[in-house]
């Protein structure tokens, strides 16, 4: 049986799923490999296909493999720019499932219309890397917010209170002395830490009204913190607390003594969250 191989069809063919394959194995690993470097080996892989048909297609089939199994290694080496072993090895495991994904997305859509050729397979390519990317990048999102989320534990005086908090890129807010990352919640979710006799102090520092009894709030240090924001500019009101507990996992990051900064009563956090934790926190 005689086949007949268009070598330009088999090149762009290659050429297409390779770049799709990197571009989406990139994706995965959410590194910064450019489309450029990408297109680049995609284009060094399609044509060792080509001669593999054209000039090795009479080697051992063993051989023809283990030279496939190269070239891949070799795209994802530096099509995907992955540095260390560990990398490289998450970037194979990686183009294996984006493979594995587009693979089935294009057969699927193949299927459903019931055609072939290489127009059905550019445009089912084409399309399957759509769905592939956007599938990989609802999944990055969802695992990006989950890395943020953390579970609270808030001390004072021996008593605690568990809030839901969000480690938010955008909170820059600083202690203006001792130049400390200070986290944010409004203050009627933690009034319950502290004393009946505390609590109407708390809450007029809060809304930035005159305390009646200041003396009853030293050991909080209360003090005002100056921000920047897309609405404006203006003052916070901020305390210190006697402990926070920030637990993600399997991982329980205590912090003594942290910053907090009060919003008003009727301020809500961003995305539903209770409380919005400075990033510097996590690596602390």
């Amino acid at each position: 049986m005689k086949y007949e191989i268009y070598l330009d069809v088999l090149f762009a063919e290659n050429l297409l799923m390779n770049y799709f394959l990197l571009r989406l194995t990139v994706l995965l690993l959410q590194n910064s490999a450019t489309r450029k470097r990408s297109f680049a080996f995609s284009v060094l892989g399609a044509a060792v296909s080509v001669v593999q048909v054209t000039v090795l297609r009479s080697m051992p089939g063993i051989i023809f493999w283990l030279i496939g199994i190269g070239v891949t290694s070799w795209m994802v080496k530096f099509g995907c720019n992955t540095g260390n072993r560990s990398e490289f090895l998450r970037g194979w495991i990686c183009f294996c499932l984006s493979s594995f994904l587009l693979g089935g997305v294009v057969l699927f859509l193949q299927r459903m219309a019931g055609a072939g050729g290489v127009k059905i397979t550019f445009l089912t390519g084409t399309a399957g890397y759509g769905i592939s990317f956007c599938l990989i990048r609802i999944r990055n999102q969802i695992q990006k917010t989950q890395n943020k989320t953390v579970t609270v534990e808030l001390q004072v005086r021996g008593k605690w209170k568990k809030v839901k908090g969000l480690y938010d890129t955008g909170n820059a807010l600083r202690d203006t002395t001792t130049g400390k990352p200070v986290s944010v919640i409004p203050y009627d979710f933690i009034l319950e830490l502290f004393p009946d006799e505390m609590r109407k102090g708390i809450a007029e520092f809060a809304e930035q009204t005159e305390v009646t009894h200041p003396e009853l709030l030293v050991e909080l240090q209360p003090h005002y913190i100056s921000f920047r924001g897309i609405n404006g500019s203006g003052v916070l009101p901020v305390i210190r607390i006697t402990e926070m507990v920030l637990i993600q996992k399997n991982t329980r990051r205590c912090i003594k003594h942290p910053l907090i900064a009060l919003i008003g009563w009727n301020s809500s956090s961003p995305r539903g969250y209770e409380m919005i934790l400075h990033p510097d926190l996590m690596d602390r």
